[in-house]
């Protein structure tokens, strides 16, 4: 299996530096960047497009879909991390945001804390690996998936360690491979070795 995945366009809050909720449209570069991507994936050997259902990552779908011809399936296995509520709208380098994920990260190893009303660690990692479970199930051999960064890099920790994804590697991880908007990462999945990294957020058709 070829599972390429697609961060989406650039959002406005992106733009903004600030924490999104999940009707944050693209930005009008955004808009851009998902229509190079989308007459670039009109020249993969796609067969299925899953997708995020929310705003930025469904707008980016619909992109790609038109280029492609491929319906959309949405799936909530793809949408970003939730953050606490009373974050979304700040600036990422607010105090009050640096200070509550302090706290995330010191409670991470604990999978009944919540702060608030967030996806903690250890959801986020089961999540992942449903989503696992999810496209390995379907017939199709080449897929591409619409979603965001945080769950990106948490899907590919599953990949590589599967439960034994801890939260100080994954931070780690986390802090270290970025993507740049409507980037492309490639993993193919062999029937002995399993999944395997190819490509990393590759972003060439942006210039």
């Amino acid at each position: 299996m070829h599972l390429y995945f697609i961060r989406h366009g650039e959002s406005v809050y992106n733009a903004k530096d600030t924490v999104q909720p999940p009707e944050a449209e693209l930005s009008k570069l955004g808009i851009k960047q998902a229509q190079a991507l989308a007459e670039r994936a009109s020249r993969l050997p796609i067969e299925a497009i899953l997708s995020s259902p929310f705003v930025r990552t469904r707008q980016t779908a619909e992109i790609i879909k038109e280029a492609t011809g491929k319906e959309v399936i949405y799936t909530e296995l793809l949408q970003e991390r939730r953050s606490p509520s009373d974050i979304v709208g700040l600036k990422r380098k607010d105090p009050r945001i640096i200070s509550i994920r302090r706290e995330l990260r010191i409670h991470a190893s604990n999978p009944a804390w919540h702060y608030s009303d967030e996806e903690n660690f250890s959801e986020l990692r089961d999540r992942a690996a449903q989503f696992l479970e999810f496209v390995s199930s379907r017939n199709e051999e080449r897929i591409l998936a619409v979603t965001h960064g945080d769950l990106l890099r948490m899907v590919l920790m599953v990949m590589m360690l599967g439960n034994e994804v801890a939260p100080d590697i994954f931070y780690r991880f986390n802090d270290f491979f970025k993507t740049r908007n409507t980037g492309i990462t490639l993993c193919i999945r062999h029937s002995e070795k399993g999944w395997q990294l190819l490509t990393w957020n590759d972003h060439a058709h942006l210039g």
